[in-house]
């Protein structure tokens, strides 16, 4: 039969019981601070986001707004070969 050292009994036992025991002030302090700054960084993130979504948004109107002139453009043109004389 296989021999039980009796330290990693004992020292299963003290973490069972730390760990049974509530948080202390500090670590409790700690996670507040982290959790803090998670949500600023959140914060952050979210506010990139919305920036690249702005300028998503810009993208698009130019691009539509280049594809109207482009096309009033071009229509003008033919307008005037066809219709217009010269």
């Amino acid at each position: 039969m296989e021999e039980v050292n009796p330290d990693l009994v004992a020292a299963s036992a003290l973490s069972s019981a730390l760990r049974s025991l509530p948080p202390s002030a500090e670590v409790l302090q700690f996670y507040r601070e982290r959790l803090r700054s998670f949500e600023g960084e959140e914060r952050r993130w979210l506010r990139k986001l919305s920036a690249a979504r702005g300028l998503a948004r810009k993208t698009v109107d130019l691009e539509v707004a280049k594809n109207r002139r482009h096309f009033f453009r071009h229509a003008f043109c033919l307008i005037r070969m066809h219709f217009l004389p010269d």
